[in-house]
């Protein structure tokens, strides 16, 4: 092999015209290409997986930017692709094991203990959402979350339709869907029931509290590796209602998103939280080693619900499909790929 680690970046045809993905990847092009990489893209669809495969197993690594579920397609036989790959002595990020499990809203349960964390429950039937809820919606709004989606699909905000006598399966609640902002008024017992098929299917449910300083804007941290790669700053979809900054209902923040670099002052401390706390406790709960860890992948938080207050809480990572990001996180990006795929041509 050339002494120049070729290095394929993948995304899904699909994604060509809708999210022009070429163009959002052009950073990480120019930062492997600086740093003594020869790049290969690799535009994907099953129905091409086969040269997809023979262009991966040319490579030493492979940078991958495509969603688990997106417009009715799946990663079912491009995960198995992957595994192949990586099995064959490709460095993969992120493997598709490690999508499973850092990017599924599981995570939010299984590492609600860390300083990120919330009141999450985790529903795996229709009987313990049936159990649960009356008393859950009793203290105040909910958010529930399938395991997997994106874009605020699958992500429903549950509300008691009036407050007054204790919660039932009967009551009537208001429910609002994150992806599209649509509203349903309907009994507790209905909706819950909804869940059947989904359920019968393997299908997870997690449960937060509703945080309500959403309208203050979600930042989203960049990380690669174990290192903070960077910041946003966006309006997240769904749940915005009225802004505290704004009592005529405008948004807070004048921006779609607003990219800032790692050292951004303001999230000095949340930075700091993820790096020396935050990451390795996960890395512990979970079992996932640094080096198995995304060359890209990201973390977002809402502020808490103290007024004023300077703390955080997770509300899902994202670790199979992370564009755009900040201009300085292509480097590091370059970097951790290239520190991966040497750390493997020792290790044979």
């Amino acid at each position: 092999m050339s002494d120049q680690p070729r290095i394929a970046l993948l995304w899904h045809q699909a994604d060509d015209e809708t999210k022009h993905r070429r163009t959002r990847l052009d950073g990480a092009f120019r930062a492997l290409t600086a740093r003594g990489a020869v790049t290969d893209p690799v535009v994907y669809a099953d129905q091409t997986a086969d040269a997809a495969r023979e262009s991966l197993l040319r490579s030493a690594g492979v940078l991958v930017w495509v969603n688990p579920i997106t417009a009715g397609r799946d990663r079912t036989v491009l995960d198995a692709l992957l595994r192949d790959v990586a099995a064959a002595g490709v460095w993969v990020s992120a493997h598709p094991d490690v999508v499973s499990t850092l990017g599924t809203k599981d995570v939010l349960y299984h590492t609600r203990a860390l300083g990120w964390g919330s009141d999450v429950r985790l529903y795996e039937n229709v009987a313990s959402l049936e159990e649960a809820l009356p008393s859950r919606v009793a203290s105040g709004p909910i958010v529930l979350k399938r395991a997997r989606g994106n874009g605020g699909l699958g992500v429903w905000k549950v509300d008691l339709d009036a407050r007054g006598a204790a919660p039932a399966l009967a009551s009537t609640v208001r429910i609002e869907h994150a992806h599209d902002g649509t509203v349903q008024v309907r009994s507790l017992g209905s909706f819950i029931a909804d869940f059947a098929g989904y359920f019968a299917d393997g299908g997870r449910l997690v449960e937060q509290p509703f945080l309500p300083r959403v309208a203050e804007g979600m930042v989203r941290c960049y990380l690669s590796g174990r290192t903070v790669a960077g910041f946003a700053e966006h309006l997240p979809r769904g749940f915005l209602g009225t802004s505290p900054a704004h009592g005529d209902g405008a948004p807070a923040l004048g921006f779609e998103k607003e990219m800032h670099g790692p050292d951004a002052p303001a999230f000095r401390a949340l930075r700091a939280a993820l790096e020396s706390d935050w990451i390795p406790g996960m890395q512990r709960l979970l079992g996932v080693d640094t080096d198995s860890l995304p060359a890209i992948w990201d973390a977002d938080f809402l502020r808490g619900p103290e007024p004023g207050g300077d703390s955080w809480v997770l509300c899902e990572i994202n670790a199979s499909c992370v564009s755009p990001f900040p201009d300085a996180a292509a480097d590091v990006i370059a970097r951790t790929t290239l520190e991966r795929v040497a750390a493997r041509r020792h290790a044979r």
